[in-house]
């Protein structure tokens, strides 16, 4: 039995917050806020280094460095479309009509005496 604390970092040296590091019986530990985990098993036991969206590594328990860096596993990553809601225009018609309500108001208050107005 040997014990092995290493440390698991992204590709810019930013320590990995809950990356899991296990063996092949999913027996194993999460990496504390600074990124360390410490492991105890035999040496030539199996341990899978992993963070989600980041490609994982396979290590021999004595073989595992001293830190781990995971690069970002951009062929699992699914494509992301972002679209907007087509432009609504008015319609074409509206605008005769507003003209011609707007007309038709100035046209009954000018004066001073009521006028009929038929439609």
């Amino acid at each position: 039995m040997i014990t092995r604390q290493f440390k698991i970092v992204d590709e810019f040296g930013s320590p990995l917050y809950k990356a899991h590091a296990s063996f092949s019986n999913s027996n194993g530990a999460v990496a504390n806020s600074s990124g360390y985990v410490m492991l105890n098993g035999n040496p030539t036991d199996q341990v899978r280094i992993s963070f989600v969206g980041r490609k994982p590594k396979v290590f021999s328990l004595e073989s595992i460095p001293p830190v781990v860096t995971l690069e970002l596993n951009i062929e699992e990553m699914p494509e992301v479309v972002v679209q907007s809601n087509p432009k609504k225009e008015t319609p074409k018609y509206l605008w005769p009509a507003i003209g011609a309500t707007v007309g038709l108001l100035i046209l009954m208050s000018v004066g001073s005496e009521p006028k009929k107005v038929t439609l």
